[in-house]
């Protein structure tokens, strides 16, 4: 479905550090390039969504399908804001469904940044959404009336700063917000913000937060949107052409989750078992994966099978007979995601198979139940990130590998 009217288009360009420098905001480290992408629930590698199936990749745009839940979430996951001194630069489109009828609900989208406020591991921050709490971040946004205002994520989402009056000229379909933040003599720092309309440059609505201390803008950033209608049966708002540069944001393109999520393997009587998990691809991608496989001790990867993904599931089950259980091996994955101008980009997971442990007296088995990620739900009220939040289970993890167990056993 193309949306053709009733359009609202917020673009956040937000500086993050002094500003210094220039070269930075005319060449962003990352671009989404959800324009070119088919559709499909999943929206791709370098972000996380809040919940997976609140959103989607539609017509060439981020689309949050979730109006009946307060703040829906998308964490960038390769790009943060970290320790260094300098600029980040943030960019955004924002669009506004025609059927959501701006009533008083309140609607608004924008950007939440300082999520984690680098005290928590980045796949811990990705999972800040619904509840407020430590950690929680900041909310830049313009609401449904065109007021651009701020909320403190880690109190209620109560109002941080000022209200600003409500704009006296009509909201236009489209407009350009506009972030500056930036550190002052005391090292504390100061959010600048203003939509303006994008033909005359007029600002419609503008705000400022003064005092911010340094970790109140460090750790994730994402998109964020509040319903703007409860009882609304379709999308809600959309997001294109996010952009992100700046001498204070750090890169981490291992932090990327996807196209293969995890794998899990069994070796029995020469017969190797794998299934590899994807997430809900769509139609006009790729539909099957290949596996690799090389000795330890090889140099040259060869083509094992290529199995077609399995509709629903989103498995690839991987059956490899006749398979030398004694010996150590190297495996890899591999999967193309294809845009809809046909260029394609391969994406690979690699992991180890080990000998068969048949020749053992005593086998290691590391056993798992009950495997919760948080002390309590997310979905509600005010939520400690830093102390309630489990996930991704470090220490844990840490623990189980260095038993170097030959069996994994899950339970429940």
């Amino acid at each position: 479905m193309i949306i053709n009217r009733s359009v609202l288009v917020i673009s956040f360009l937000i500086f993050i550090g002094s500003l210094t420098s220039s070269c930075n905001k005319d060449k962003p480290v990352f671009e989404s390039d959800w324009h070119a992408q088919p559709d499909r629930i999943w929206v791709g590698p370098d972000m996380w969504a809040n919940r997976l199936q609140d959103w989607r990749i539609e017509d060439g745009k981020l689309q949050c399908i979730n109006a009946d839940l307060g703040l829906r979430t998308v964490h960038l996951l390769t790009y943060q804001v970290g320790e260094a001194s300098g600029e980040v630069s943030i960019e955004v489109l924002v669009g506004l469904n025609p059927d959501a009828r701006r009533n008083g609900t309140d609607g608004w989208a924008g950007i939440l940044i300082g999520a984690g406020e680098d005290q928590l591991e980045y796949r811990a921050s990705a999972l800040i959404h619904s509840a407020s709490g430590k950690t929680g971040g900041i909310i830049a946004v313009m609401n449904e009336f065109g007021q651009v205002v701020f909320f403190d994520n880690t109190n209620n989402k109560e109002t941080f700063g000022s209200m600003p009056v409500m704009p006296e000229v009509e909201i236009p379909d489209s407009v350009i917000m506009k972030i500056n933040i930036y550190p002052g003599e005391d090292s504390l720092y100061t959010i600048e913000a203003s939509a303006v309309h994008p033909e005359s440059g007029d600002i419609i609505s503008s705000n400022t937060l003064t005092k911010l201390k340094a970790k109140r803008v460090m750790g994730n950033i994402a998109i964020a949107v509040n319903h703007i209608e409860k009882d609304l049966s379709s999308h809600s708002y959309w997001f294109g052409n996010l952009k992100v540069s700046g001498t204070k944001i750090s890169s981490n393109p291992t932090h990327r989750f996807g196209p293969v999520l995890g794998v899990q393997y069994t070796l029995s009587k020469d017969i190797l078992k794998m299934t590899a998990q994807l997430p809900p691809i769509g139609d006009d991608d790729d539909q099957f994966v290949k596996l690799w496989i090389k000795g330890k001790q090889e140099n040259v990867w060869k083509l094992a099978d290529s199995i077609t993904i399995i509709k629903g599931s989103y498995t690839v089950p991987f059956r490899i007979e006749n398979w030398e259980s004694n010996g150590n091996f190297d495996y890899r994955l591999t999967y193309r995601l294809n845009d809809v101008k046909g260029r394609k980009r391969t994406y690979f997971y690699t992991g180890s198979i080990a000998a068969d442990p048949i020749h053992k007296n005593e086998l290691v088995v590391g056993a798992f139940t009950g495997m919760s990620h948080s002390h309590g739900s997310i979905a509600k009220g005010n939520f400690d990130y830093t102390s309630r939040l489990w996930f991704p289970h470090a220490e844990f993890i840490k623990s189980v590998a260095g038993q170097k167990p030959d069996i994994l056993f899950f339970t429940g």
